[in-house]
């Protein structure tokens, strides 16, 4: 089972998510209007001088936020030569059994509960997928704005 992803150009290569949205709101004809916080964010959409935009930038501070995103790690088998805009990783349909069977397992079992924490799916994905590693901080998106 292979991986696709967009390969991209060396000036798109590791950017921030702010600068991605500096250049959207750009596109949209609109000038960021820097706020210190999401407080002072909310206060200032609601009467927003015309053609900017309220924005905080600010490092991850909620649950399941990577501190970046890369399509392939060194470690992997990668076909580059196939596509002109599209990269490939090679991969072959390898997982253990057992722990498949594990899985079902604990998410049937949650199923059949009708009730379950956050913490048991972590820890459910966390058995099968020994490399998931969920970083806990106590804040989810759905708090920001």
């Amino acid at each position: 089972m292979d991986i696709y992803f967009p390969k991209v150009k060396g000036e798109l290569r590791l950017q921030t998510l702010s600068d991605v949205a500096k250049r959207y709101l750009e596109s949209r004809d609109l000038e960021v209007l820097l706020c210190e916080n999401e407080e002072e964010a909310r206060a200032v959409m609601k009467n927003a001088p015309k053609g900017k935009w309220p924005c905080v930038f600010s490092r991850s501070n909620t649950s399941g936020e990577k501190e970046f995103e890369e399509f392939f790690t060194d470690s992997e088998v990668l076909d580059l030569d196939t596509f002109n805009h599209i990269g490939v990783i090679k991969q072959s349909l390898e997982f253990n059994p057992d722990l498949l069977e594990i899985f079902e397992k604990d998410i049937l079992k949650l199923r059949q509960n009708k009730s379950w924490t956050k913490r048991q799916l972590i820890d459910a994905f966390e058995r099968l997928l020994p490399e998931f590693a969920h970083i806990e901080k106590l804040r989810s998106l759905e708090e920001k704005m």
